[in-house]
């Protein structure tokens, strides 16, 4: 038997017009058993929810900002 386990980050609201909040989900054999605010916030527009990553572009983030946030 395989077990899978996993961290995804996702956005609290998907279509949120001011920052919203990032919220880590652990995954266990693809359900989600643990869910643990970021204590950190992000515009939709400066977000890839696919790659789960801040967007650096120069309409989006500064790299310095998107680093903090891939940090936290």
């Amino acid at each position: 038997m395989k077990i899978e386990c996993g961290i995804n980050f996702r956005l609290r609201e998907m279509a949120a017009t001011k920052p919203t909040p990032i919220t880590c989900f652990v995954e266990y054999n693809g359900k989600p058993v643990v869910k643990i605010p970021t204590g950190t916030k992000i515009h939709l527009v400066k977000c890839n929810p696919e790659k789960e990553r801040p967007i650096e572009e120069p309409k989006a983030l500064e790299s310095a900002e998107a680093n903090a946030i891939i940090d936290r």
